[in-house]
């Protein structure tokens, strides 16, 4: 189902992508390879991060991206962008499973309980990017 053009702005299009490393001594590179994605203008919210392994069913997932965009337009300007294919080439050798979804969801909403994390904090094995006022990720933040 696709949104129409009003619908889609009161929503935020959210895009998580899961990754399974074929060697776990390969996380860190992964994690690195995948931090470029941080560079690309365009998201509201950006995070590279280690699964935490807290699920007691599902130990498989290693690495999570986690994106907000305005619209559908930003995400696939974000895909189309030069530093998406050199995270791709990075990266594509050392995983073993990939995950994607996009979905539209209201903006601002985060599961209870869940800390706001401002810009460099890594707490958790994680940096978060949180724009100011809502905005788009500009070039060279």
């Amino acid at each position: 189902m696709y949104l129409t053009k009003s619908l889609e702005t009161t929503f935020v299009i959210r895009h998580i992508v899961l990754f399974s490393a074929k060697d776990p001594a390969d996380i860190e590179t992964i994690l690195e390879g995948l931090s470029i994605l941080k560079e690309i203008p365009g998201s509201c919210h950006f995070e590279v991060a280690c699964n935490s392994k807290r699920d007691g069913l599902s130990q498989e997932i290693d690495v999570i991206v986690y994106g907000e965009f305005d619209s559908y337009e930003e995400l696939d300007a974000y895909k189309a962008h030069p530093f998406y294919q050199e995270s791709i080439k990075r990266v594509r050798p050392l995983r073993e499973l990939r995950y994607a979804v996009d979905f539209a969801a209201a903006p601002g909403c985060l599961p209870l309980g869940t800390p706001q994390r401002s810009q460099g904090d890594t707490r958790g094995g994680q940096t978060a990017l949180r724009k100011r006022g809502g905005g788009r990720k500009q070039a060279g933040e």
